[in-house]
């Protein structure tokens, strides 16, 4: 910072801060060709020696206020002077609920919410005559805090975005006014929000693969059970689970890669084959016994999965034809 004393002549003082602020306004243009900002505060006018030191003084705790007034203001002491009667004006207002709030959106993903609460936020706080540059921290800092709560809220707080960005609040601190740190606090939100609705998605998702693959163990267990019932049928098994016959065969496919249809014949030709094997039953009796009312029916499902008929496939497997049970097709 560069300090200037200035001494006025007698007259009027009101006078003098015209002068000073026209000083100020002129310098500013001057820089501004060059690209460059100036924050210029000014302190009081002080008529002795010692005056010299308090308009130092004040012209320091003006230029403070750079942070909430921004980089390319004129901020005069008596601008941010507080009467005491008028403390009320300079509050904080930044509620648990609210806070509550502004943490579920985040978790949710909501960046347009969480956004706009913290907008309103910021201005209530900051659209005041003159804020506070120590409450306007408190409040920046404090809406970090929020987000590093939802984070650890969320989990994976380590190797997440803010993990990914160790001087996220390095950046923010060193900023020079609040307008600076609210768009680092904003931009941060964005990635926050874009994180928490990836892991929402993700967990999302976990949770129906996880339903889904319960509820085909469910589904196998039931045909596991009702095999030999004749009225097992995609439809019956969705009544079962109170699921559409059909969408339940597609969760299903979609787990087993197998269609409802196929996974029921395919489980009764295997128990078939084992009876065919094990027992000296007619083809007739062994398809009642796997769900099948007519032996036909049994053959031919048979003959499509396995390549021939029940009765070759027990004499290919030590047995004796029995063409009587078979309809003259073995």
């Amino acid at each position: 910072m560069m300090v200037c004393l200035v001494n006025f002549a007698e007259g009027d003082p009101a006078l003098y801060k015209e002068d000073l602020y026209a000083i100020a306004t002129e310098a500013q243009l001057f820089l501004l060709r060059f690209r460059m900002d100036l924050t210029i505060s000014i302190g009081g006018v002080h008529h002795s020696f010692p005056g010299i030191a308090e308009a130092y003084r004040e012209a320091v705790d003006a230029m403070e206020y750079k942070m909430v007034l921004g980089k390319r203001e004129i901020i005069t002491y008596d601008d941010i002077r507080i009467d005491p009667a008028d403390n009320h004006r300079f509050g904080y207002y930044y509620p648990l609920q609210l806070e509550q709030q502004i943490i579920n959106w985040i978790k949710a993903g909501d960046g347009e919410q969480a956004t706009r609460a913290m907008n309103e936020i910021m201005q209530r706080n900051f659209d005041k005559p003159v804020g506070s540059p120590t409450l306007a921290k408190c409040l920046i800092f404090n809406l970090a805090g929020t987000m590093v709560k939802a984070i650890n809220e969320i989990g994976d707080g380590e190797s997440s975005v803010l993990g990914g960005n160790p001087l996220w609040m390095d950046k923010i601190i060193a900023c020079d006014t609040v307008q600076e740190m609210r768009q680092e606090l904003l931009a941060l939100l964005t990635e926050v929000c874009a994180f928490a609705a990836a892991k929402r998605d993700k967990n999302v998702s976990q949770e129906r693969a996880e339903t889904l693959r319960r509820l085909t163990e469910r589904v196998i267990r039931h045909i596991e059970e009702h095999y030999d019932d004749s009225n097992l049928s995609v439809n019956s098994i969705g009544e079962r689970f109170d699921l559409k016959g059909s969408y339940l065969s597609k969760l299903f496919k979609n787990e087993t890669g197998e269609g409802l249809p196929d996974y029921i014949n395919k489980f009764r030709i295997d128990r078939a084959k084992r009876l065919i094997r094990d027992s000296r039953h007619s083809v007739s009796e062994i398809a009642k016994r796997v769900g099948y009312n007519e032996a036909a029916t049994f053959i031919r499902v048979f003959k499509k999965y396995e390549g021939i008929t029940p009765g070759k496939y027990k004499e290919m497997n030590g047995g004796e034809p029995r063409i009587i049970a078979e309809g003259g097709n073995g």
